[in-house]
């Protein structure tokens, strides 16, 4: 599914130049949300780890699952998504947590 190794895709230096960036879910009825790329965090533990936080419309609730996700840079893959909820500004917020384990 991915057009990128996964090595590319699930490294947190890839996404440090994509936050502000769209992209798009696809839904199990086979409709698409974009979302938009707003944080990408360093997180501790064993090997790589990071979140990334998204958000998207609050109109068209996503709920905790692995999704089809697309990226014009990155092509098609696969992530975790956890609705965070409605932030401050009224936008849903959806987390994935990537956890890279090496060796």
């Amino acid at each position: 599914m991915t057009d990128l190794a996964d090595e590319v895709i699930y490294r947190h230096e890839t996404y440090e130049a994509l936050v502000g960036t769209t992209f798009d879910i696809e839904r199990p009825d086979g409709d698409r949300v974009a979302v938009e790329l707003v944080d990408v965090t360093e997180l501790p533990g064993r090997g790589e780890c990071f979140s990334l936080v998204f958000h998207g419309p609050t109109d068209v609730p996503l709920d905790q699952r692995t999704y089809p996700v697309g990226h014009g840079t990155l092509g098609d893959f696969l992530l975790f998504l956890v609705p965070l909820g409605p932030n401050a500004d009224g936008a849903q917020e959806l987390e994935a947590v990537i956890n890279r384990l090496e060796g």
